[in-house]
């Protein structure tokens, strides 16, 4: 079973530390072709807030779906999602 509030948690800790490296990606600015990761960053945040409005919504289906996406994209949970 899904523990809701681990995974509402999690994705908020996600969205602080994707937010921090991607600051930190346009600070040191040391790989002239860095968009690829930028656009990763942007992705997955939009897929976080996306959960979110969802969570919000209560339309755990549409959560479920955004974690798998988030998890193709990379994204990787401590907690077990399945």
């Amino acid at each position: 079973m899904l523990d809701i509030a681990l995974v509402k948690l999690e994705l908020e800790e996600k969205q602080v530390q994707i937010s921090a490296k991607q600051d930190r990606i346009l600070s040191q600015n040391l790989d002239p072709f860095l968009f690829d990761r930028l656009e990763k960053a942007r992705t997955l945040l939009k897929l976080i807030k996306e959960a979110q409005i969802a969570f919000q919504e209560d339309v755990l289906f549409r959560v479920g779906n955004l974690v798998k996406t988030m998890e193709e994209e990379g994204l990787n949970f401590r907690v077990p999602l399945v």
